[in-house]
């Protein structure tokens, strides 16, 4: 990580090289959603991996090279409630953490942080930072 000067200002804010900065995986099949999250995460820093469904997420998990920190994942996302497909995902990467993307938990993702849709760029940013300074341990917090 390294310091930049925001302009002349004596703002300082972190910028992350991409071997440093987070991987976060966001699930949901709304395009529209996953395409503002995936905009947010990157302008700060985080590395951003979006799929439409948990299949597709479970395909990413295996196929992406370095590690992946966090899943967001909309509980209603297409094959979110099978239990099969869920324990495939978090078994391919042990140190996944998960949060859910909606206003109810899910008995799927039992443990889950949540995030109530529809929300805030602020309270997007302050669960994802929350949940990867958690992330010491693995598995679904």
């Amino acid at each position: 990580m390294r310091l930049m000067a925001a302009g002349a200002a004596t703002k300082w804010s972190f910028a992350m090289t991409e071997e440093s900065a987070p991987t976060i995986l966001v699930v949901d099949e709304e395009p529209q959603l996953l395409e503002v999250v995936r905009l947010l995460l990157n302008r700060q820093g985080y590395q951003t991996l979006i799929a439409r469904s948990l299949r597709g997420a479970l395909r990413i998990a295996r196929e992406h090279p370095g590690r992946i920190h966090l899943l967001m994942v909309d509980p209603f996302a297409p094959e979110a409630e099978d239990p099969e497909i869920i324990k495939h995902l978090l078994a391919s990467r042990e140190e996944l953490r998960a949060v859910i993307l909606s206003g109810a938990e899910s008995p799927h993702w039992p443990g889950a942080r949540c995030l109530a849709k529809p929300f805030t760029p602020e309270a997007l940013l302050q669960l994802v930072r929350s949940s990867l300074a958690g992330a010491a341990g693995a598995g679904v917090e």
